[in-house]
């Protein structure tokens, strides 16, 4: 996990504009970085009249996971290129044409040199980013043709905030607070879409933005593909929407970006009675539905281990390898987050232990609200049954006590612009939630839950069970358009909540967790 800020500026001094460090720091904690690009332009008004954007920054954080030495960021290459990556490597669309060992080498090092390679082709930069499985946010400057691209995965699971001003484009990992209090005018800001590969020309006299996008179910099923947040970002700045010809777009298949995931795991004859409103189903042949049922756990458990193995060996507190746990769950107990706690100590080494972060808050203080959470209760059980399953592992049930004072002040002094840009009372309740489980500091109790012992979660990372609803209908609404509409809409209903999780939780989700120096994988 890293933290990114960047800015393209028309003033003499770009760096004058300020960036949240601090804010920053608590991301990626183990190194902080800056580079600085001149652009060369053409401008009949020298000085502070220019208000050509000429002018790169960016500055990186870095939370160290791969590999065994730290890759300081920013990466600047021989040529002057500079990235900025916050993201994880977990394979390729076309595996065949990568070479690294994703275990023991850095990948972003194997970025840097990927990019250098496509000398500045946006064609062969979006089909090298196409390629990579796992989430990610990107900033990277071309020094010879002065672009400056940035992008989300297709799913938005990492966090990549726009800000404009009268003079400056901002890129950040959080809402920049240090930059919005300088503003004597209005600004614009919102997330960037994570709709496809964002091109920028610096050296002209305004924002001119090229979006190339990935290549995914909505993009390639003829519908309109732009969401809430594409239409806000092109309103306050000019993008052209370039869509690769049939022989650019030969070499790439619909794994690029996002498969239809809802679609492959119903089976064919799958239906239901839409005219009567009955809630009836014909099924296919039973073989059909294991078969299903076993390539969607087979695709679960090697998703699991490759989030797990895809690590150093190494904690928060410390700097070399060590013994003390590097996994966490935000477990509530419930059937999603049980399943995933269940498949990750079967993928742990023998011996390995592992934190269950269980969050709960109480009125005046008082513990035994706490005590009485329905998600304190079920992860109760949750964790006795899977201590008697796994007792090779050592499984602590973290109990994170939340007074209502605290949450008061933390949203006050941090929350509030972590949330930004979303701003509702459900992200409000759901970020506060997942900043204090994600903290991680609460008591423990020993095997016959009676002593109780002040602990805080080394891990550095954590897993969430976030999607699980989306993927596998979890909602009520889904049910209610089944039994309207049949399979068929209720396909629909969840691959229009696939489409739009990255505006709606995962960004918010990258912001909470990554606060506390911890990465979050889904």
């Amino acid at each position: 996990m890293c933290g990114i800020f960047c800015t393209v500026s028309c003033r003499m001094n770009p760096t004058t504009t300020g960036w949240n460090e601090a804010d920053l720091s608590r991301r990626g904690p183990d190194h902080t970085g800056k580079a600085y690009a001149p652009v060369v332009h053409q401008c009949r008004h020298p000085g502070d009249s220019c208000k050509c954007y000429k002018h790169v920054y960016i500055a990186a954080t870095v939370l160290h996971l791969r590999s065994e030495h730290l890759v300081p960021q920013p990466v600047t290459d021989p040529n002057g290129n500079i990235l900025a990556w916050n993201g994880e490597i977990f394979g390729f669309a076309r595996p065949d044409e990568m070479q690294i060992d994703l275990l023991t080498e850095s990948d972003t090092l194997f970025l840097s040199s990927g990019l250098d390679s496509c000398a500045g082709d946006s064609g062969k930069i979006f089909a090298f980013l196409s390629n990579i499985v796992g989430p990610f946010a990107i900033v990277y400057y071309h020094a010879e043709s002065e672009t400056l691209y940035f992008a989300r995965d297709s799913l938005g699971r990492r966090s990549l905030l726009w800000m404009r001003t009268d003079c400056d484009f901002f890129l950040s990992s959080i809402f920049p607070v240090e930059v919005a209090k300088q503003q004597q005018v209005a600004f614009d800001f919102g997330e960037v879409p994570f709709d496809g590969l964002f091109a920028l020309q610096c050296g002209r006299n305004k924002i001119s933005v090229i979006l190339f996008p990935w290549v995914n179910l909505w993009t390639t099923s003829g519908t309109d593909f732009e969401n809430s947040e594409l239409r806000h970002f092109r309103q306050h700045n000019e993008t052209v929407v370039h869509f690769l010809s049939s022989a650019e777009n030969s070499r790439l298949s619909e794994t690029d970006g996002q498969k239809d995931l809802c679609s492959s795991l119903i089976p064919d004859g799958f239906k239901s009675d839409t005219e009567s409103g009955a809630n009836v189903f014909e099924y296919p042949l039973k073989s059909e539905i294991l078969r299903l049922v076993d390539t969607f756990e087979d695709l679960l458990r090697k998703s699991i281990y490759l989030r797990i193995c895809m690590a150093n060996d190494t904690c928060q507190n410390c700097c070399e390898r060590c013994e003390h746990t590097k996994v966490a769950v935000l477990f509530s107990g419930g059937i999603d987050s049980f399943v995933m706690t269940f498949m990750t100590l079967e993928a742990l080494p023998s011996g390995s232990s592992l934190d269950l972060l269980n969050v709960a808050f109480m009125e005046d203080g008082k513990v035994v609200d706490a005590d009485n959470a329905p998600d304190r209760k079920t992860g109760i059980e949750g964790y006795n049954l899977l201590a008697s399953k796994f007792p090779q592992h050592t499984i602590r049930f973290v109990m994170i006590n939340v007074a209502g004072s605290e949450v008061e002040d933390i949203r006050r002094s941090r929350l509030w612009y972590l949330l930004l840009p979303q701003q509702c009372v459900l992200d409000s309740s759901l970020g506060t939630a997942l900043w204090f489980a994600a903290r991680g500091e609460g008591v423990i109790k020993d095997g016959t839950l009676n002593n109780l012992e002040t602990y805080k979660s080394p891990a550095k990372i954590v897993f969430s069970g976030l999607g699980a609803d989306e993927l596998l209908g979890g909602y009520s609404r889904h049910r209610a358009r089944f039994q309207s509409g049949g399979a068929s809409a209720a396909e629909a209903e969840m691959l229009l909540d696939l489409r739009r999780i990255g505006s709606r939780n995962c960004g918010r989700d990258d912001r909470m967790i990554s606060d506390h120096g911890r990465e979050g994988r889904w």
